[in-house]
Order: C-alpha cells, then structure tokens, then sequence
C-alpha cells in the first residue's frame, strides 16, 4: 500500500519549480491585469477629456449662430432706411427695406423677420415663403419673451409642429425716441442640415443630430449609423421635470462600434430641452487598447521565461544538493549504517547533513534499545499471564478447599445443636448458634470472592436486553416479602448490550436492597434516564444505610474487617463497581443515611463504545 502511494507523491524539485512558475504567472497576471486597468484608465480620461470638449465645442457653436443672428437683428433694428419708412408710414419703403435685410445676409439662417406693432400684432412679414403663415406668426408674437434673451417656443406652423427660437428688438425713432414698434426674428430648428453639417465638422465627428423632449429635429451623418432610426437604443428617455432638468449632464455611453454623446444646450445661460446627440467611432480608441494589450503580452512572456530560467537555477544550486543528502540518508536507514556526509557549498546544507547523520545515528541506537525492551516486555507479559493464571487457579482453589472445613464445622453445630440441645446451657446454645451464623456467612463470602475473581472474563456475548422486565423479573426472583414494593420511573430502554454483566450489576443491586433491609415492608425504587450516550440508572432504597467507612472503603476500591453482613455488602458492591468500570461504565453511591441508600451506574447505550480486551 504505502508503495502504490508513493506513486503519488511529488518529487522536491517538481514541487519547488511548480511553485515558482506559479507564483511568476500570479505575479504576471497581476502585472498585466495592472496594465490593463491602466489602460481603460487612460481611454476612460481620454473619452471624459473627449466628452468635455465635445460639449464645450458643440455649445460655443451653438452660442455662435444665436450670436450672429443676434447681432444682425440687432442691426436691422437700428437700421436708418427701415426706420424713417416706419415713421412715414411708407408700407411699399417698408416692405423693400425689410426684405433688403432679410437677403442681405442669408446664411446666417433666420427664416423669419416680420415687424409688430406697439400691441405685437404683425404688421409686416420678410419671413421665408415656407413659413409665412399668418396665424402662426401671430401666435409667436403673443409668447411673452425677455427683450434681450432667446427664447424657444414649440409651435404648429406650415402645416407643422415646429421648434423656433424667437428674439425681438425695439424699433425707436432717430427723431422723437418714440417706440414705432418691434422687430421679430426667428430660426426654425426643425429640418435644420447645413447648420448640424457646420456642427459635425466644426468638431469632427461621425453623426451629430438636434434633439427637443425625445424628438430628433435634424441629423447630419457621414457615417451608416444613423440616430434617428436608432434613438431608443442609443438613448433613454429624456427628462421632464425640473429638478431633472436642472441636474442634465453631459453623458456617454456605447452601442455597437460607436460612442454615443448626450450634450444639454444653454440657451440664455438657462439649460433648456434641447439637446445635441453624437456619435464616434471607437475605433482610434480601440487602436489604443489593442496596442497596451500587445505590451501586457509581451510583459506576459518575458515573465515566463524569466520564471523558467529561474527555476533551473533554484533546482541547480539549492534542490539538486538536497537531494543528494536525501538519497544519502534513505540509503543510511534502509541499510542500518552510517550516513555518508557530502560537502555542499551552501553552509546550511552541511549543518543539514550532520545534524541527519547525527539523528539517524541517534536512531539505530534507540532502535537497538528498544527492541531489546521489547523483547523483556514480551517476557514479563508473558510471565504476568502466568502469574495470572496461577493466581486464578489458587483463588479456586482456595474457595473450594476452605468451603470442606467450613462444611464440616456446619455439620457439627447442627449435631452439636440436635444432641445436646436440651442439654446446653442458653449461653452455649447462643454461642452455637452464633457459629453457625458466621459459618454461613464465609461461605458466602467465599462466594462472592470467587465470583468477583471471575469478573470480565465471561460475558461477553451481544444481546437484547429490556431493561424493565429485567428488573422486575431480578425483583420477582429475590427472597423477600409478599408486601415488598418496587418502583420503576422513567423510559426504560430496550437495547443490545452484554447482557450477563448489565444483569449482573442489577442483580447485585437488587438483592442488597432487599436482603439486607430489616423493614416489614422494603421498597426499592428505579429511575433510568438517558445522557450523552449513556443509560443512568439510579436505585434507591428505604434501608439502614451503608456506614461511613464502608461507603470509603468502596468508593477507594478497599476492603473492610468488619462484620460478615458489611462485607457481604462490600464485596456485592465492588463487584458491581468493577463491572461497570470493565464495561466503561461507573457507579456511585449518591446518598446513604438512616433512610435508606440511592446508589447511581451508568451504562453505554451502544454496544460499539466498549473496549473489552
């Protein structure tokens, strides 16, 4: 068997090397685990760094056409021609002025420009022909707006909802300072391509599209991706209320090859619900990552080898010279002589190979020695066996010769007591009957000693054992009073145990109860409870009780001179002591006085918890 292990096991230098290579790939591993972390650090700021002047660039563009268009409405409305038209109410020089100023700067992208009056009904309109509609522009100009702020006004207009940003201006005479009216203009986001393809190559980018509350105004793409058809991919919806409207940031996330941007745009240093949304291939980020993955993995090999070659020197300088004084000293034990010591150029492996030469040395002759002990051990036991059987033999020997004489006396006092009966003074007829007395009592001393010279060696037979009707069966069979009474409490067990010494330590029990209880009416009382693998069983009696040195005499396992009736106790309870003791048992009396004796054993519940030799 132990050669079949040894298949198993691993050789020193196999184990070290192993070790080694796996604490070089752990470090490894950290390390390019190190690396890569670095590297989604670096393209993490590199995107935050991207997101940031993503949205700085898309705002100050946006800011940019507001300020353009701001300014040309600003100049229009301060414009001489177009105000000494209004204050001569000349509506042909009216309209010729306004649509000067309306053509005159066309890429700004004010598709309206209409005039109002005092009340902000329009009055004249060079807005563009698509969005020249009446009632809508009359709508428009009854919004309540701020005289020097954008506002954004969602609207149905052209047969469309469409989302405007409207300003107007004061229109003053040059010559009274009177107010003639309001100069209105308006950009319609709505559709808006040139402006988002300023945008997308203002800040070089693959898609850019005008969002307001979830709907995509105008998109302008280079790329196969297009926003609009995947918005509720790409996106969530937008807030609404406006405490979410004022915690809007700029946001980034990913869907398939693409970045996907989320921008807030600040309209009058207000955030408001447009919205720009951009896409970026990440394909120049995924370049960077790809690069830092081939330095993990070059990292990676050049570990590996390092670790191989370490291992071959760890195995040439420290394992190999190890091995060489294992094998030296397997060899010293298996053929019983001296180690053979080998010089190393290590220091502690020369301490090594003195100190395991030394023990094995140490070894042989302890081995010598105790082989030698050995033998004088088999020799005494053999000898104490011998010794035993003798005592044995003598103890038998002993009763059985001591019972003849003790028979003989037996006989004579009855003779003596059947021929001169009449004859006898009372004191000598007291004095016979005394001997006849104590000669009933040593035999059944001699009894009991021989029984208890017979204690472990017989009984040991496996059997179920119902400890209730034993007891009640051990107190039917007893010599005792029709009025006698015994008790039985708890739940008695049924169980396999040795049945002949469990029955023995009962019996015993039992009969002292009853024998040596002077009362009329003698009760015994049983109690059984079971505890941590063992059967209590404690009896109780109403007798005399057992006398203070007695009861020292068996708690020591001594014997006492004293008279025939206590050492029968005595003998009876020693006997059941040494049984229980010999069955991993134990037994003690718990109280004894003039009301009577509890006497406490306990007994495995299973049969597999004893040792009997």
């Amino acid at each position: 068997m132990n050669k079949v292990r040894s298949l198993y096991k691993v050789p020193l230098f196999v184990a070290i090397s192993t070790i080694m290579l796996i604490l070089f790939m752990a470090a490894a591993a950290i390390q390019v685990r190190s690396v890569s972390r670095i590297a989604d650090t670096i393209i993490d700021k590199e995107v935050s760094s991207f997101t940031r002047q993503t949205h700085t660039s898309l705002q100050l563009f946006f800011d940019n056409v507001l300020q353009r268009n701001q300014l040309l409405l600003q100049s229009s409305a301060v414009n001489f021609q177009l105000l000494k038209s209004l204050e001569d109410n000349d509506s042909l020089a009216i309209m010729q002025n306004l649509n000067s100023l309306y053509n005159s700067e066309p890429n700004l992208g004010m598709e309206l420009l209409f005039i109002m009056n005092a009340t902000n009904q329009v009055i004249y309109d060079a807005s563009s022909p698509f969005f020249s509609d009446e009632q809508s522009l009359n709508e428009l100009s009854q919004t309540p707006t701020n005289m020097y702020k954008w506002r954004l006004v969602p609207m149905n207009m052209a047969s469309k909802q469409q989302v405007v940003l409207f300003k107007k201006e004061t229109l003053i005479s040059p010559k009274s300072g009177k107010i003639l009216g309001y100069l209105a203009g308006g950009i319609v986001l709505s559709g808006r391509i040139a402006m988002l393809n300023q945008a997308r190559s203002y800040v070089d980018i693959d898609s850019v599209a005008l969002r307001y509350n979830n709907e995509i105004l105008a998109e302008s793409t280079k790329g196969s991706l297009i926003i609009r058809d995947h918005v509720n991919a790409l996106l969530t919806p937008n807030v609404q209320t406006d405490e979410e409207l004022a915690q809007l940031k700029p946001q980034l996330s990913t869907y398939k090859n693409h970045f996907v941007g989320r921008y807030p745009i600040v309209i009058a240093n207000l955030e408001s619900e447009l919205e720009f949304i951009t896409l970026l291939s990440s394909s120049s980020f995924d370049t960077l990552n790809t690069e830092y993955k081939y330095q993990a993995s070059f990292l990676l090999i050049a570990l590996f080898t390092f670790a191989i070659f370490a291992s071959l020197i760890v195995i040439g300088i420290a394992i190999r010279p190890l091995m060489q004084i294992i094998t030296a000293a397997r060899q010293a034990i298996d053929k019983n002589e001296a180690m053979q010591t080998q010089t190393s150029v290590i220091k502690e492996y020369d301490e090594l190979g003195g100190t395991l030469s030394q023990l094995i040395e140490s070894s042989s002759t302890q081995k010598q020695e105790l082989n030698h002990l050995n033998k004088q051990l088999k020799q005494n036991i053999k000898e104490l066996e011998q010794s035993n059987k003798e005592l044995d033999n003598i103890t038998y020997i002993a009763s059985h010769d001591l019972k003849s004489p003790l028979r003989g006396i037996s006989l004579l006092t009855q003779w003596l007591s059947h021929e001169l009966g009449n004859k006898l003074r009372p004191e000598a007829s007291d004095k016979i009957q005394l001997l006849s007395q104590r000669v009933n009592s040593m035999e059944a001393i001699l009894e009991r000693m021989l029984g208890y010279s017979k204690v472990g060696k017989k009984g040991h037979e496996l059997a179920p054992v119902d400890s209730k009707k034993l007891c009640q069966s051990i107190f039917s069979n007893a010599q005792h009073d029709q009025e006698n009474n015994l008790i039985l409490n708890g739940d008695f067990p049924i169980f396999t145990t040795y049945r002949t010494p469990f029955e023995q330590v009962m019996r015993h029990l039992i009969d002292n109860a009853l024998k040596h209880n002077p009362s009329a009416k003698a009760q015994v009382s049983i109690e059984v409870e079971e505890q941590e693998g063992y059967y209590h069983f404690k009896i109780s009696d109403n007798g005399p009780g057992i006398s203070a040195p007695l009861q020292a005499a068996i708690q020591s396992n001594e014997m006492l001179n004293d008279t025939p009736q206590l050492l029968n106790i005595g003998i009876g309870l020693n006997m059941a002591k040494k049984i229980t003791r010999l069955y991993e048992g134990k037994l003690t009396i718990i109280l004894s006085n003039e009301r009577g004796t509890s006497i406490l054993f306990t007994w495995p519940a299973r049969p597999s918890a004893l040792n009997i030799s």
